[in-house]
């Protein structure tokens, strides 16, 4: 079972407990710059949650899914940078909710 981890409360992130502090730190960040526009736009912000697995060719999929009143709202992302992975999914979930 992957090691999941929260942020804040209401942001879970699984299987990212591998990666170097330099990459984590910059993906907290992001994930809690969108959490925080997300939380504006969406009524009752339950959980960001964003699950990453290593898939084929060394590319990072992104799993990212929001629990709301009218949700819950998805994405997912391949690719062989893991930030514009991340990036990718949580402004495809930003863009669903407006």
């Amino acid at each position: 079972m992957e090691e999941s981890f929260e942020l804040g409360g209401n942001i879970r992130l699984t299987g990212f407990s591998g990666l170097e502090p330099g990459n984590m730190s910059i993906i907290k960040k992001m994930v809690g710059n969108y959490a925080k526009k997300i939380s504006e736009n969406v009524e009752n912000f339950e959980e960001l949650s964003l699950t990453m697995k290593k898939v084929h060719n060394n590319a990072y999929e992104i799993h990212g899914k929001v629990n709301a009143n009218k949700g819950p709202f998805t994405s997912v992302e391949t690719d062989n940078n893991l930030f514009f992975a991340m990036d990718n999914v949580l402004k495809n979930i930003l863009q669903q909710i407006k």
